[in-house]
């Protein structure tokens, strides 16, 4: 391979070969690729790409209809492609510099109790498959990548828990389960023996995961009125919002961030820290926890 005229094609085929990803990254990465990158810079030598193609193909997709979080989705899988070859010593030549989007995408509506239940059982009147990912989600905050590669292998009954593995963040965790989660995976364990490993698959290909959202989800949603009015993508509910809920609903219970963050599996706290003003009362009980400490050491004087 010359050095020289490496395209950004060939440093695709380089980087799916020698990078390490979780298996639902390596699907969307690979969409990514094929539907927006490969058909624009495919034959781009890596030494002939400039920040000007970079912003225009920022401005492709724009017009294309894409979100400001998927430009900059795209934007970065290009960035992390072109290099890893310069990681692997594969090219040696100038890098272009990456002008990322900047906006904020982060979603703050979460489902109440009632529109949960309204979901819910519509999705059951409709599908159960649905019904019970959908469920699930929102009992253990799994993505729906985690929720798809999830096997019986990683339940366990004993313990309660679910093991998610191969991870976004590529941090592995475990999740307890409470009796709503226990009975739906009580409920499919028998499938799986019969269809294969995973805990949710299709009907129509039972030994393979599933690999998206299916569209019966926002029909769902829509026939529930949950987005009626509502433009705003940030405050509209989508499949992620179940995982949003379901960290929503502990912190407003009172569970602390640090625990919150680790079931959702986040790199970092700061991921977690969205979530802070939902339980502003934490920190005003935290503090009176000293008075009580203080006058119990009252009641014993030295």
């Amino acid at each position: 391979m010359d050095k020289n005229t490496l395209t950004v094609a060939d440093s695709w085929n380089l980087y799916t070969r020698t990078r390490k990803t979780a298996p639902h990254s390596k699907i969307v990465d690979t969409s990514r690729w094929q539907r927006h990158i490969e058909p624009y810079f495919a034959e781009t030598q890596i030494s002939q790409l400039k920040p000007l193609q970079i912003v225009e193909f920022q401005t492709h997709l724009e017009e294309k209809g894409l979100s400001p979080k998927s430009v900059a989705n795209c934007t970065e899988l290009l960035r992390r492609i072109v290099r890893r070859s310069r990681k692997l010593e594969c090219y040696s030549g100038p890098l272009p510099a990456f002008e990322m989007p900047q906006f904020d995408n982060r979603r703050v509506r979460f489902l109440t109790r009632d529109e949960a239940v309204f979901l819910l059982s519509e999705l059951k009147r409709r599908s159960e498959l649905w019904h019970d990912v959908a469920a699930f989600a929102l009992h253990t905050g799994l993505r729906a990548g985690e929720l798809f590669h999830t096997t019986r292998a990683h339940v366990n009954l004993g313990t309660q828990t679910v093991h998610v593995m191969d991870t976004k963040s590529h941090r592995n965790r475990c999740v307890p389960l409470n009796s709503y989660a226990l009975e739906i995976v009580r409920r499919r364990m028998p499938r799986t023996l019969a269809t294969g490993a995973y805990l949710f698959s299709s009907a129509n290909n039972p030994a393979e995961p599933l690999k998206s959202v299916s569209n019966l989800f926002a029909r769902t949603v829509n026939a529930c009125g949950l987005n009626t009015g509502i433009n705003d993508r940030r405050n509209r509910i989508v499949f992620h919002s179940l995982r949003h809920t379901f960290a929503s609903w502990l912190v407003q219970s009172g569970t602390p961030l640090i625990v919150v963050s680790n079931l959702l599996g986040h790199a970092s706290l700061a991921m977690t820290m969205r979530y802070a003003h939902l339980a502003p009362g934490q920190g005003e009980d935290a503090v009176k926890l000293l008075t009580k400490i203080l006058d119990k050491s009252n009641e014993h004087p030295r």
